[in-house]
C-alpha cells in the first residue's frame, strides 16, 4: 500500500476514535466539544499581475477537553487546512495537571510553544506567526502570581546541529503579565527560543531537513491594550544572530529573520474594523513579503457565525535582495461558524 494511503487510513482512524470518544464522553459533564469551520474566498492580483481565484475549506477544527479529576485535565485538537494538513491531522494533545507547588501548572504533549502570541482581528495570520509559530512535544511548567507568569517549556525538537552540541537542551521561556481595570486592559509577553529553526515555517524551509549547521536563538515581545471599544496590538520577533548561509540565505549572506506586526482594531456592537501594518526581515527565502497594509471588517451575525473581508497590499522585498521590488494585492472573503 502506498505511503499517502497508509496516512490516510491512520488519519481516519484517529478521526474516528476522537468521534467515538466523543460520542461516549458527551454523557459526561465534565466534557466539553467545540469546533470551528471557515469557507474562504480570494482574489489575488500578485507580483507579476497575474489574477488568480479561488475558494477553499481554509479551517476545520474539532477540539476535545476532558476534565478527568480536579487537577487532571486533557485536551486534543483535530484540523484540517486546505493544502496544508491533508488529511485532518491531530494537531495538539495535551495533559494539564494543575494545583502543583508553587501554584504551577504543567502542560506535557503535543502543543505550541509561547513563542508568540500572534492576535489579531485579520483574516489573515499575521507574519510573525508565519516566522516564529513553533509546535513540538514538549513539558511546560509555569506558574502565576497575581497578574504575572512565568513559563519554561523543554522539548526534544526536529533539529540536529552540524557543528554545535546536540546535547544541549532546547528550551522555551516566557513572561506573562495581564491587567483590567473597567474598559482598560494591558497584557505584556516576552518570550525567547533556544533555536529559531525549530519554527514550523523555518523547520519545512531547510534545504538539509533536521539539519543546521549553527543554532540561532530567538527573543520577541507582544503588547495588547484595550480602550473600550479600541484594541492596539503590537508584536515583534527577531533572530539574535544570523543563520549559517548554507541553511538560510538572504543577498548571499546568512539570514538574520525578525517580524514585526502592528494593528488597529474598533469594535462597534457585533462589527470590528481593523488596520493592520505588518514587516519582515531577511525573510525572502519563505517567499514572504517585506510589508504588508490590511484592513479588515467583520460581523457577527449570531453567536456563531461571523462574516469577514480582509483587503491586503504586500510589498515585496527590492531586486537588490533577490525581490521584484513590487507590489500584489490580496481581496479575502471569509465566513466561520462555530460550535
Amino acid at each position: 500500500m502506498k505511503e499517502n494511503n497508509v496516512t490516510l487510513l491512520l488519519s481516519k482512524g484517529l478521526l474516528s476514535l476522537l468521534l467515538l470518544a466523543i460520542g461516549g464522553a458527551t454523557q459526561a459533564a465534565d466534557v466539553a466539544i467545540s469546533g470551528v469551520v471557515e469557507v474562504e474566498g480570494a482574489y489575488v492580483e500578485d507580483y507579476a499581475k497575474q489574477k488568480t481565484t479561488g475558494i477553499g475549506l481554509a479551517t476545520v477544527e474539532i477540539a476535545l477537553q476532558s476534565k478527568v479529576n480536579k487537577t487532571t485535565q486533557i485536551d486534543v485538537l483535530m484540523l484540517h487546512e486546505d493544502g496544508d494538513t491533508e488529511p485532518q491531522e491531530v494537531d495538539s494533545a495535551t495533559v494539564t495537571f494543575t494545583d502543583l507547588p508553587l501554584a504551577a501548572t504543567a502542560v506535557m504533549g503535543r502543543q505550541y510553544l509561547p513563542f508568540g502570541v500572534f492576535n489579531s482581528n485579520h483574516i489573515s495570520d499575521p507574519l510573525t506567526l508565519e516566522l516564529g509559530e513553533t509546535r513540538e512535544a514538549a513539558v511546560y511548567v509555569s506558574s502565576g502570581f497575581s497578574n504575572t507568569s512565568l513559563g519554561v517549556a523543554f522539548f526534544n525538537g526536529k533539529i540536529h546541529n552540524l557543528t554545535e552540541s546536540n546535547a544541549d537542551p532546547n528550551y522555551n521561556i516566557d513572561y506573562q503579565y495581564s491587567r483590567e481595570s473597567g474598559s482598560f486592559s494591558v497584557g505584556v509577553a516576552a518570550y525567547y527560543l533556544s533555536n529559531l529553526a525549530h519554527a514550523e515555517g523555518l523547520f519545512a524551509a531547510l534545504p538539509t531537513q533536521a539539519t543546521v549547521s549553527k543554532k540561532a536563538p530567538a527573543m520577541g515581545l507582544a503588547l495588547s491594550l484595550g480602550f473600550g471599544p479600541a484594541q492596539i496590538i503590537a508584536e515583534c520577533m527577531q533572530a539574535e544572530k544570523a543563520f549559517s548561509a548554507a541553511d538560510f540565505t538572504h543577498a548571499g549572506k546568512g539570514a538574520k529573520p525578525a517580524a514585526c506586526q502592528y494593528e488597529l482594531g474598533y469594535t462597534m456592537g457585533k462589527a470590528t474594523l481593523a488596520l493592520g501594518y505588518q514587516t519582515t526581515e531577511q525573510l525572502l527565502f519563505l517567499e514572504l513579503p517585506k510589508a504588508r497594509s490590511l484592513l479588515s471588517y467583520s460581523l457577527a451575525t449570531s453567536d456563531n457565525t461571523t462574516i469577514a473581508l480582509e483587503l491586503a497590499q504586500d510589498e515585496d522585498y527590492a531586486t537588490t535582495d533577490g525581490g521584484t521590488g513590487k507590489t500584489q494585492n490580496i481581496v479575502t472573503g471569509q465566513i466561520a461558524v462555530s460550535f
